[in-house]
């Protein structure tokens, strides 16, 4: 099997048409009700198969966390395999990595078999069921389904079952950190965590770190004001 390739190592025609796939999907995406609510997704400044999102947690035990991913796509054969998704590690969760972030996909390439999800990412849905994953992985539900083989971080993955007070209190710290200032407006980090810088890939190109996560602005209070005048008057 060819090695997966980065875009420094691919042709001008194939990187092409692998970016074509991925803006086309995320075209799609910007019809209405397609979208799962409070899931984001938008290409990366930096590199063109990497996407930045965020997910704004609206029920579970999650809630309310604001928790931002990644989403990096490689090349094999000149098609896009299964990307590997990072959130940062701050999410503590049974099936992401304590030390990197990075989500197992196990878990969606079983619920692709029921749910008739899309399995290759050039596959024109394949965004779409990946946001639905990433939206219902913060439900009690999707952790009430998951395998000892697919989990990742074993004390979390043992709480849920054990002592559910204690995993909602972990859940919730997680929730808490993902909205303080310094996770929700810092830039500078590969996965979102203040001082994380790419712990999770090798930098593209030597891009600058601004930038390869969703980024949020801290708001002005007098843009703060405008958006509470606006709410009142609905």
């Amino acid at each position: 099997m060819q090695a997966s390739r980065r875009p420094s190592d691919l042709s001008n025609d194939t990187l092409l048409a692998v970016r074509q796939q991925i803006f086309i999907q995320l075209a799609h995406l910007c019809e209405p009700g397609i979208m799962p609510p409070g899931v984001y997704l938008m290409p990366d400044e930096t590199d063109p198969l990497r996407l930045c999102g965020t997910v704004f947690v609206r029920q579970g035990p999650y809630f309310p966390g604001v928790f931002r991913f990644s989403v990096q796509f490689t090349v094999q054969n000149t098609q896009l395999v299964l990307p590997t998704i990072f959130f940062p590690p701050i999410l503590i969760h049974p099936i992401v990595e304590a030390a990197s972030g990075r989500v197992n996909m196990l878990p969606y390439l079983s619920m692709a078999i029921q749910r008739a999800w899309s399995t290759h990412p050039e596959e024109p849905m394949f965004l779409t069921c990946l946001a639905h994953y990433l939206h219902e992985l913060f439900s009690a539900d999707f952790c009430a389904t998951l395998k000892d083989q697919w989990i990742l971080n074993e004390n979390m993955g043992e709480l849920f079952h054990s002592d559910r007070i204690l995993f909602n209190r972990v859940a919730a710290q997680s929730a808490g950190l993902s909205t303080s200032s310094l996770a929700l407006y810092d830039t500078q980090s590969g996965s979102g965590l203040p001082g994380d810088m790419d712990v999770t890939r090798p930098p593209y190109h030597g891009a600058n770190a601004l930038g390869t996560v969703m980024p949020f602005e801290q708001l002005t209070p007098e843009q703060v004001k405008k958006v509470r005048d606006a709410l009142s008057m609905t």
